[in-house]
């Protein structure tokens, strides 16, 4: 859905809700369509936070 959208529409920046937390989109949306991510964490029963781009 997120490369179909930026087909039609380029953005600079997606914002999400937390649904959308994983570090796939994160990677998706910076390194393939060249655009920021702004996507709250999810909470967890673990404190650990894992990916590059989630971390930041």
């Amino acid at each position: 859905m997120i490369k179909k959208s930026n087909r039609s529409r380029k953005s600079q920046c997606y914002v999400m809700d937390n649904g959308y937390d994983s570090e796939e989109i994160h990677t998706l949306i910076r390194n393939e369509i060249k655009a920021d991510s702004i996507v709250p964490l999810r909470e967890r029963k673990r404190m650990r936070i894992n990916g590059k781009y989630r971390k930041q």
